[in-house]
C-alpha cells in the first residue's frame, strides 16, 4: 500500500495511499477495492513481524468481505491437515490458546501470534471461513535435506513436483541472499536444496489456492 525508500529505484508515494505499479499512478481506495472484490483471488503480502502490515491486511479483508460476503480467507502458514481445527475455531468451539496448540502454531510458523490474532478473531466473529493452504513443514525440510526424488510418493502430502528453477531465478535469489547476509552465496548443493524446499512450499501454496477456487459455488479468496 505504501512504499519506503529502502530499495534502489523504488517508486515512492505518500504513506497510506494506493499505487498502481502498472499504470504508475496513485489510485483511490474505494474504486480499487470495488475492482478487487470482483477477482477470484486477491493475494496480500506481508513482512511477517510488522504489525502495521497485519492491520492493513485485516482492513483490506474486511473491506472486500463487505463487498463480497461469500469470501473465504486462505493462510500460508497452515498445512491442510489443520483444516478441521480452523473450522472449529471459526465455529467458536476453541479458545485462543487451544486453537494455537491444536494447529501447532509454534511448530508450523513461530511468529508472534498476537500479530495474527486480530484477523483470526475477525474471521470467527464474522463466520468467514479460514482455509489451510499449505503442506506439512516437515516435507519441506526433507526436500531440502534429501531432494524431492528421494521422498516416496505416499509421503509427498499429495503434491506433484514443481518445474525446475530457471538459472536466472537462482542467480537473482543468490544475489538477493548475498545482500541480506553480507557475504556471497555459492550456487552449490546446499543452495540447490534451499531452492527445492522453497519450490515445494510455494507449489503447495499455489496448488491448494487453485483447488479451493474450483467447482461450483467456490468462494472468492483473500490469501
Amino acid at each position: 500500500m505504501s512504499s519506503s525508500p529502502q530499495a534502489a529505484g523504488a517508486i515512492l508515494h505518500p504513506r497510506g495511499s494506493w499505487f498502481d505499479p502498472a499504470a504508475r499512478r496513485l489510485v483511490q481506495a474505494g474504486p480499487l477495492l470495488d475492482r478487487l472484490a470482483t477477482r477470484r483471488a486477491v493475494l496480500l503480502g506481508e513482512t511477517h513481524d510488522v504489525a502495521e502490515i497485519h492491520r492493513w491486511q485485516l482492513a483490506v479483508t474486511a473491506a472486500l468481505q463487505a463487498r463480497q460476503p461469500s469470501l473465504a480467507v486462505g493462510f500460508e502458514m497452515f498445512p491442510r491437515a489443520t483444516q478441521p481445527v480452523l473450522d472449529r475455531w471459526v465455529a467458536g468451539e476453541l479458545g485462543t490458546e487451544d486453537f494455537l496448540a491444536a494447529v501447532g502454531w509454534f511448530e508450523v510458523w513461530g511468529f508472534d501470534p498476537e500479530l495474527y490474532l486480530p484477523l483470526f478473531h475477525w474471521c470467527r466473529q464474522q463466520r468467514v471461513r479460514m482455509l489451510a493452504l499449505n503442506c506439512h513443514r516437515a516435507l519441506v525440510s526433507r526436500v531440502r535435506q534429501v531432494g524431492w526424488d528421494a521422498i516416496p510418493e505416499a509421503e509427498r502430502d499429495g503434491l506433484t513436483p514443481s518445474a525446475p528453477a530457471l538459472a536466472a531465478h537462482k542467480q537473482w535469489l543468490a544475489k538477493l541472499m548475498s545482500g541480506m547476509r553480507g557475504q556471497p552465496v555459492a550456487l552449490d548443493a546446499r543452495f540447490e536444496g534451499f531452492i527445492a524446499a522453497q519450490q515445494t512450499w510455494d507449489r503447495a501454496f499455489a496448488c491448494n489456492i487453485a483447488a479451493a477456487l474450483k467447482g461450483p459455488g467456490a468462494p472468492a479468496l483473500v490469501v
